[in-house]
């Protein structure tokens, strides 16, 4: 079956669950390769013991699937896993920006300081 029939079904209540486990599985690989960008995250500490596991990360992956599933629209002019790409990335970034501070500092004023680190550094 394919993703935007899988996506279909979950839309209108379907097996919602075993769709969604099907729709994961089905696109593992692709998520594995968004993941895999953020792989900086996973680096050793003093101790050897990786930050942030990838496992981790692909079950943050997992919440940005379900949210593509429930947002995507069938009549535009993309497939789902296009439109399933940001979400997935968004979700993965929330969670690393959400996860690697002692200070807590809200994501919105990240992404103000992450937006002027690169205008000075190219300027």
């Amino acid at each position: 079956m394919s993703n935007e029939e899988l996506v279909e079904r979950i839309q209108h209540g379907i097996n919602v669950q075993e769709n969604l486990e099907l729709l994961y599985t089905q696109n593992k690989g692709f998520i594995f390769n968004v993941c895999r960008m953020y792989r900086y995250a996973c680096r050793s500490d003093y101790n050897g013991t990786p930050i942030i596991e990838m496992d981790e990360l692909m079950n943050e992956a997992y919440f940005g699937l379900v949210e593509a599933a429930k947002r995507f629209d069938p009549d535009q002019w993309n497939t789902f896993l296009t439109y399933a790409e940001h979400w997935i990335r968004r979700a993965v970034k929330r969670f690393l920006d959400n996860s690697g501070q002692v200070i807590r500092v809200p994501v919105h004023m990240q992404e103000k300081v992450y937006k002027c680190n690169q205008i000075t550094l190219y300027s």
